[in-house]
């Protein structure tokens, strides 16, 4: 029996999954408020009685696919890796590794970008739930620095780790939106450290890096 119940239990998050992803694909690509049930539904190829079985309202299922870690918790792996590398190092490995996650979770990211920039309710839940923690472990991030002698003592953490987050987001939707030349992302990346270094690199870190 022990057996039966293991299978049944897989069974039904896989059947959840599957519903969370419909749901944030049809919500990246109408906007929370215009997406309805039956656009998850038809999304889900299934029928909207087994999307009400499993979530009661669109809300309900917006609060479960932010429930969800997977991504949030790469993120922090991330962070916790880049803070071993020197700033310099350390930052580029970040460029890159976001944007990789970012392309795995496009609809997620999407969605994110889209809702966090309206005023709403939603909105709010979107901050408090995703974007609070991807600024959080970048502030972590900066103040790692600051305590390793390579960040200047004086920066604020939570402002530069905001700061992070925002232009790898938008960079990742622009080059998505637009099909961004790979040469040119990687001259815009560039610049943007470069810029970030100057700003926040004590001169001993400076004088550290690679010419």
């Amino acid at each position: 029996m022990a057996q039966v119940g293991d299978i049944r239990a897989r069974r039904a998050e896989r059947k959840r999954n599957e519903i969370l992803q419909a749901g944030l694909k049809v919500f990246a690509r109408k906007g929370f408020h215009a997406a309805t049930m039956d656009d998850i539904a038809l999304e889900l190829e299934a029928t909207k009685g087994f999307l009400y079985y499993h979530f009661r309202t669109k809300e309900e299922l917006l609060q479960a696919v932010l429930s969800d870690d997977a991504l949030l918790d790469r993120v922090d792996k991330v962070f916790e890796e880049a803070a071993r590398l020197p700033l310099d190092k350390g930052l580029r490995d970040i460029a890159l590794r976001l944007f990789q996650l970012f392309q795995e979770e496009r609809h997620l990211v999407r969605f994110l970008h889209v809702q966090a920039l309206l005023s709403t309710q939603e909105a709010q839940v979107i901050y408090g739930t995703v974007l609070k923690r991807l600024y959080a472990a970048a502030a972590r991030l900066v103040r790692r620095y600051q305590t390793k002698g390579e960040v200047r003592k004086g920066v604020d953490a939570e402002a530069v780790g905001r700061s992070m987050i925002d232009h790898a987001t938008v960079h990742f939707i622009e080059s998505e939106v637009f099909g961004t030349d790979v040469v040119e992302s990687s001259r815009y990346v560039e610049s943007l450290i470069d810029v970030l270094l100057r700003g926040i690199a004590t001169p001993s870190a400076r004088r550290a890096r690679p010419r």
